[in-house]
């Protein structure tokens, strides 16, 4: 297993695991989210609070954010609220999932996922005309999966579409296809 490999596993089972939560917590909710002693289930308030701060912490920004910069906002502003640097990461997960805003860089290691909201996103950040033609060319000439493909658009990228990439991203994506195409040239060779 390589640092890809385990990077999207990883994302993989967090998103799973992330929608069996939110189905439970639905499902409590929905049967009245009564405990025993009477008490009503408080998280998902809780949830719904923290969810609405990052989001005006992300409408307060004029640039890039990383988790660190939004956490910083939200005690400034909202110092009652308990943060949580994973659930603050995973939020923000969920937001570029579903478009609200942009991942401009994955973070890996140490180094931090950067965001941007995205109408904010300068359009220099966007992937050129120039590296999606790259990106076709080689899946056409390669022999890959287009599922595979598109699911790593997805996990890797949060992206549903080729033009949907920031530049930084593309370049990534061009170099992984490149050394992927070599490598399935050369085994055929030998």
């Amino acid at each position: 297993m390589n640092e890809r490999e385990y990077d999207r596993l990883k994302r993989e089972i967090e998103a799973d695991y992330r929608k069996k939560i939110d189905a439970l917590e639905l499902i409590w909710e929905l049967s009245g989210g009564q405990r025993k002693n009477g008490s009503v289930h408080q998280s998902s308030g809780i949830r719904g609070s923290l969810l609405k701060a990052i989001q005006t912490a992300v409408s307060e920004t004029n640039g890039e954010f990383t988790v660190r910069k939004i956490e910083e906002m939200i005690k400034e502003k909202t110092p009652e609220i308990e943060l949580k640097r994973p659930s603050i990461s995973s939020s923000l997960q969920r937001l570029a999932e579903e478009g609200e805003i942009r991942v401009l860089e994955s973070g890996s290691g140490k180094r931090p996922t950067v965001y941007a909201r995205k109408d904010l996103a300068p359009p220099s950040a966007i992937a050129t005309e120039s590296q999606v033609a790259q990106i076709r060319a080689i899946l056409d000439v390669g022999s890959f999966n287009i599922d595979e493909i598109k699911q790593r658009l997805v996990t890797e990228y949060h992206v549903g579409k080729l033009r949907e990439m920031t530049s930084v991203q593309a370049s990534h994506l061009l170099k992984s296809l490149t050394e992927e195409l070599a490598k399935a040239s050369q085994e055929s060779h030998s």
